[in-house]
């Protein structure tokens, strides 16, 4: 089952609302499958240092993990009562399980690649960190509309 990240489940949100009760209602999923498009442009406006093959973790990318990291954390403390109450125990859990151990990778690979830069290293790194914020990052634990 998906975690429901809120960066892709807030812009379906507000996709699905735009479209209800039109006559587009029947392509309501192609719609909704542009909901993960503002991550998506997001990972290409910020990686831009990855078409020029640079081997260097920029330290803006370090600091935007740590905020997100931060955040994801806090998040998790905060939404887990709703999470057990709507989702149970063994949903919340492995959520909140995959939360932690991409955010420890995603630590590990950053701090590699800041010592042993290398392009596969970054490419590695921004991959994991924006593929985890489109899948996996601030999960919606609680009532779904």
């Amino acid at each position: 089952m998906s975690p429901y990240p809120l960066l892709v489940l807030l812009p379906a949100f507000c996709i699905a609302e735009l479209f209800s009760g039109t006559e587009l209602l029947p392509y309501r999923y192609f719609f909704m499958a542009l909901s993960a498009l503002p991550v998506s442009l997001l990972y290409v406006a910020w990686s831009g240092h990855l078409i020029r093959a640079a081997t260097i973790l920029p330290r803006r990318s370090l600091a935007l993990l740590a905020v997100v990291g931060i955040f994801n954390v806090w998040y998790a403390f905060e939404s887990w009562p709703f999470g057990l109450k709507y989702q149970g125990l063994t949903h919340t859990l492995r959520v909140t399980a995959f939360g932690a151990a991409m955010l420890v990778v995603l630590i590990v690979l950053g701090i590699w690649a800041r010592r042993a830069p290398s392009f596969a290293k970054n490419f590695a790194f921004h991959t994991l960190l924006f593929g985890w914020l489109a899948w996996g990052a601030f999960p919606f634990l609680g009532e779904l509309p």
